[in-house]
């Protein structure tokens, strides 16, 4: 596999891992803006049971208490009986009109009669009450079933459609504080550029705008072994003219074995001595990307470029003197 199509293969994982994260992310909004609907529409729904209960019991009581002296309920004091047919009739008419009013409340017996069609009301009124009334020097009882407030809650439509159009909203907006947040703090709290490597990616950074170069193979396992080469050895004079040092290249070789298990290369290792001059020069071209908005954070990164015309001084050194384990960020190791 070419070069091209590796990078066209990282640039492919990376567009599908922004992605699948995207979806995540609102998704999560969606869910729970939904959840927020839902909660504020189901409150508003018990709300407005709890009044229609409480204007359907008023309404009764009124209105029982009106027909009561037209009702045959018999007397006590003269021991005459309830006319169970009247009352029964009474109960069935009361039922109709409150079915018509859409009320949540039935009744179900007055003075111990139960209406015919006690039943036949649906099982969901399961919740019991009564009132107790006078009528001509008697007390009187009706006896009502109401609906619970559970059955007045139900999924919102609506709820689910404010979530699904206004969680990509949210989430955007939300997303864009948080990138833009840090910006309004740096000139109370300055961040400092520092070299950011990242193995997943094969990336070289900066850890401040975000900016993420690709390094081919060769160069980047090299220079990940010479940074940790000059980190361990900061007083370090690498010469042009003699063998790159075996700690150095172990230690590319163990980047480069890295790649391979992350799925950046299946080739032969590279030999890391060869094309000194070229490799160096890559690695050169990048840190200048990298580090184009901070020109001088870059020096303590960068490859010293030989001095003077002719041939190449014996002196020269591209080590990276004075360099520290916290001026670089290694992702992947």
């Amino acid at each position: 596999m070419s070069s091209y199509s590796q990078d066209a293969v990282v640039m492919i994982s990376r567009y599908l891992h922004t992605l699948k994260t995207d979806v995540r992310f609102i998704l999560g909004w969606t869910l729970g803006l939904f959840a927020a609907c839902q909660f504020a529409v189901s409150l508003g729904q018990a709300c407005g049971h709890w009044l229609s209960v409480h204007e359907a019991s008023h309404f009764l009581d009124k209105r029982v208490s009106l027909d009561l002296h037209t009702l045959d309920v018999g007397d006590q004091t003269l021991n005459t009986p309830v006319n169970s047919a009247s009352i029964q009739r009474y109960l069935e008419r009361m039922n109709t009109e409150l079915e018509t009013r859409f009320y949540p409340i039935r009744m179900t017996a007055l003075e111990n009669v139960e209406a015919i069609d006690a039943d036949v009301i649906p099982q969901t009124f399961s919740l019991q009450s009564s009132s107790e009334f006078n009528a001509s020097g008697q007390s009187l009882s009706a006896n009502y079933a109401l609906l619970p407030v559970w059955t007045a809650v139900h999924l919102s439509p609506l709820a689910l459609l404010m979530a699904v159009v206004v969680a990509p909203l949210a989430a955007g907006w939300y997303r864009q504080t948080q990138q833009t947040a840090p910006k309004a703090n740096e000139t109370r709290l300055p961040i400092t550029p520092r070299l950011v490597i990242n193995l997943h990616e094969k990336t070289l950074g900066n850890g401040i705008d975000g900016r993420e170069i690709t390094l081919q193979n060769k160069p980047f396992c090299f220079y990940v072994g010479l940074l940790n080469y000059c980190i361990n050895k900061p007083d370090a004079i690498l010469s042009h003219h003699q063998e790159v040092p075996a700690e150095m290249l172990a230690h590319a070789n163990k980047v480069f074995a890295r790649l391979i298990d992350l799925g950046h290369t299946k080739r032969k290792r590279p030999d890391f001595s060869a094309n000194l001059d070229k490799t160096l020069s890559e690695i050169r071209s990048v840190l200048d990307d990298v580090f184009a908005s901070h020109p001088a954070e870059k020096e303590r990164y960068y490859p010293p470029r030989a001095q003077g015309e002719g041939s190449r001084s014996k002196q020269h050194s591209y080590a990276l003197n004075g360099l520290k384990p916290e001026d670089v960020e290694i992702f992947g190791h």
